[in-house]
């Protein structure tokens, strides 16, 4: 594992969230869409995520800064300069002039893909390719199926019934705040039912890995996930009313976090066999000896302080379990038999998204000039 892997572990750790046992969307994981939650009010208060569903809370460690990650970001950047240099607002008049030619019908489509004008194609299409591609094999399936992974099924309904709760918890059921989050997170409904139809099969994935392996939990390590999250609510009446804010029921949040508990130890078993103890050490050792200048000549980790030590070693070990489960996905998904459903043409959670295109483009713009 290189150094510069190290930052990327610093911002992601298991979270405890009252409604986030897992990651959304591009993460592999389980659960609601949802943010972490530590305390009552921030239960009471969600804020919708932009971009990826599906982020975890960074843990401090008392370490020092090392230098980003540069991430890849599939989701189309909407405010790209225009290579010819033309004032913005002379590229927004333009296109307004082409909206004007629409017609009336095409603007109130609601039953159908959000229709693409050629400017808009043009700002748009290079950077969003890659997350317009259905991420699975594309084929006939059963009506009202949606995916089909090794031979386990996963229905339309589901996925529509996933969005729908997220929608209610983030209160995005207006049709303008949904088609403004959509356009502010990168998605369209088609992108945003081709996330959520991979989160569905890395949980298949990981339920048929847990099985294979047998990887076992005990109910006092569910308990544990539980009332890491319980203990923040001082009374009964407070906990429900964030379950209720939720969608979610005390039953179905446990499920979730016994999920959670099958992960994190099929996580720890994938990394147990992919980097050994001896490994962590080394890269300990070799991480010391580049960012603690009193420890450039030290050849082993003998006679270092553990309050040293340890954080760093526990952090190693938690990018190593990271690691490993993305690589056995990666792999297992190449293996595996999965095939999906193209999307239907009467999404109920689809918005024609042409007007906040352009509202964005146009706000853009005056920041660009204010500027």
């Amino acid at each position: 594992m290189a150094d510069e892997n190290y930052r990327e572990l610093e911002q992601e750790q298991d979270a405890t969230g009252i409604v986030d046992a897992g990651d959304f969307e591009d993460n592999a994981g389980t659960g609601m869409i949802a943010e972490d939650q530590e305390t009552a009010e921030a239960a009471a208060q969600p804020e919708p995520p932009q971009g990826e569903p599906l982020g975890e809370r960074a843990a401090e460690q008392n370490i020092p800064p090392m230098a980003p990650i540069p991430e890849e970001d599939v989701r189309p950047d909407l405010h790209e300069e225009t290579p010819s240099g033309l004032d913005a607002a002379v590229i927004i008049v333009l296109l307004l002039i082409i909206i004007a030619g629409i017609s009336y019908s095409i603007w109130n489509v609601r039953n159908a893909p959000a229709p693409q004008t050629v400017a808009q194609e043009q700002a748009v299409q290079q950077q969003q390719k890659a997350s317009d591609e259905p991420p699975f094999e594309v084929a006939e399936l059963s009506e009202g199926v949606a995916v089909v992974v090794n031979g386990k099924e996963v229905t339309e309904f589901e996925v529509e019934e996933y969005i729908a709760d997220f929608r209610e918890l983030y209160d995005l059921g207006e049709e303008d705040a949904w088609a403004q989050w959509l356009v502010s997170s990168g998605y369209t409904p088609e992108t945003l039912r081709n996330s959520v139809i991979s989160m569905f099969v890395d949980d298949a994935l990981v339920e048929q890995a847990v099985a294979e392996l047998d990887v076992q939990v005990t109910p006092e390590e569910v308990d544990e996930v539980y009332d890491a999250t319980r203990t923040n609510f001082e009374t009964e009446e407070e906990w429900q009313q964030a379950l209720q804010e939720a969608g979610m029921t005390e039953e179905a949040f446990r499920e979730q976090c016994e999920r959670q508990v099958k992960q994190n130890a099929l996580m720890e078993l994938l990394a147990d066999s992919a980097y050994p103890a001896e490994q962590i050490d080394a890269e300990a050792l070799d991480y010391l000896k580049t960012y603690y200048p009193e420890y450039a000549d030290a050849t082993s980790l003998d006679g270092i302080d553990a309050e040293v030590v340890n954080p760093i070693r526990e952090m190693l070990k938690m990018y190593a379990q990271q690691q490993a489960y993305t690589d056995y996905l990666d792999s297992t998904i190449e293996s595996s038999d999965i095939k999906m459903a193209a999307a239907p043409k009467d999404l109920p959670y689809n918005v024609n998204l042409l007007p906040y295109y352009f509202q964005n483009m146009f706000a853009q713009a005056q920041a660009t000039q204010q500027q």
